[in-house]
């Protein structure tokens, strides 16, 4: 239950940053916002899943 949480704020946050990416031509916030919308088909822990969330949410921020 908790991966499909995790996983279902993940593809909402990934949309968004998808989103923003496309209309600011932001290649960084474009690239995170794919990887969180595929990256919880491949992982099946909720802890990595919600580790890696975190860096994709805040990389943006620092490239």
């Amino acid at each position: 239950m908790e991966k499909f949480i995790v996983g279902f704020f993940m593809g909402i946050i990934g949309m968004g940053y998808f989103a923003i990416g496309k209309k600011r031509a932001n290649f960084v916030f474009l690239i995170s916002g794919i990887l969180m919308m595929v990256i919880p088909y491949f992982v099946s822990n909720w802890l990595s899943l919600s580790a890696i969330f975190l860096l994709t949410l805040i990389a943006p921020f620092f490239f």
